[in-house]
């Protein structure tokens, strides 16, 4: 047998072992150490900080599409307070080992390569069937939406899409939550966060820790996600702006069925309003280039923020298109150097 094959069957059987030591883990141990070696923690942060770690295990459980019973134990230990949070589940054995592994890198980064690709492979298992559910809820879904031809459900189907609900950014805001809850107590150092089979177990799977200086990193994360261009949008305007003096103030519109304040960046659409050379009747809407901030909450719910129209493309009214003043050309830069085309060069 060459060193190679003996090496591959090394760190196979080292893989294994890995991978059922974190199979076993079912319980996270978190230690808050305190600078002045007491055991008393603030009553009001210590549960908000418990209340912030379950919240993250029961969003985590139903990602995965499954139930974990969480039980708790607090100790007293030398230099501050220790909590067990202790998972079970009725549906496999891997199921609470998984949610709390998952936990564990969501709240103390910096997971182990090995760790991290056992966990993804199980969850990746975990969640195919949940994912093969959702594709055919959706085909039936699109053949409904054909067969019925119903603009509206489109238009539903489309705001849908962009408040689907974000699991990082869900996942962001909980934690945040957690460390912001944590920094409350001002003895507080630092929090250790041990994976093990149970409490009474001497043995760590995995034993990152957090130092105080490191909580702001977690809790100024930005909920906000990235903006949505929506390049053929349609808003039927119900309260515009028509003056430069109240031009601060937004407009009114219905976008998607939805209500919507929304602020114009096009300038020359804008200019053309004010000298009333564009004119708003009843039914008035317009085509545009439609800018979406999006900003997510602790449950993954995705809330649109603010409406900005980049560009009027079209107008029309009660579906009559309604020509809009012809805009001026944009001067071309002028180049650097002669243009081969440009007549500059003399032959001689």
């Amino acid at each position: 047998m060459s060193r190679a094959d003996t090496g591959a069957i090394t760190h196979s059987k080292q893989v294994r072992s890995m991978e059922a030591k974190l199979l076993a883990a079912k319980t996270l141990e978190i230690h808050y150490f305190l600078d002045d070696g007491s055991h008393a923690i603030d009553a009001k942060a210590f549960y908000a900080c418990q209340q912030e770690l379950v919240g993250l295990i029961d969003y985590v459980a139903k990602q995965l599409c499954v139930e974990v019973d969480i039980k708790t134990i607090v100790r007293k230990e030398e230099g501050g307070v220790i909590e067990y949070l202790s998972l079970a589940s009725e549906h496999l054995p891997t199921v609470a080992s998984v949610t709390v592994g998952v936990l564990v890198g969501i709240i103390a980064p910096g997971l182990k390569e090995g760790f991290k690709q056992i966990i993804t492979h199980r969850v990746t298992q975990m969640q195919k069937s949940k994912e093969e559910k959702e594709l055919d809820a959706l085909r039936l879904k699109e053949e409904k939406l054909k067969l019925e031809n119903s603009i509206s459900e489109l238009e539903e189907e489309k705001t849908a899409q962009l408040t689907k609900p974000n699991n990082e950014g869900a996942i962001q805001s909980r934690r945040g939550k957690f460390y912001a809850s944590a920094k409350s107590v001002e003895a507080l150092k630092g929090i250790e966060f041990g994976l093990k089979d149970s409490p009474e177990s001497k043995e760590y799977i995995w034993n990152p820790g957090v130092l105080r200086e490191e909580f702001d990193s977690f809790i100024n994360a930005r909920t906000e996600i990235e903006p949505l261009e929506d390049d053929d949008a349609l808003i039927e305007v119900v309260a515009p702006v028509l003056t430069k003096e109240k031009s601060r103030n937004k407009w009114k519109g219905i976008y998607n069925n939805n209500p919507i304040s929304f602020s114009i960046l096009d300038k020359e659409f804008l200019q053309n309003v004010w000298s009333r050379k564009v004119v708003f009747s009843n039914g008035s809407s317009l085509q545009c280039v439609l800018e979406i901030d999006r900003e997510v909450n602790e449950d993954g719910v995705i809330f649109l923020k603010d409406h900005r129209v980049v560009e009027v493309l079209d107008m029309s009214n009660n579906g009559t298109p309604h020509s809009l003043p012809p805009r001026k050309k944009k001067t071309p830069s002028p180049s650097d150097g002669p243009d081969l085309f440009s007549g500059q060069y003399v032959q001689s």
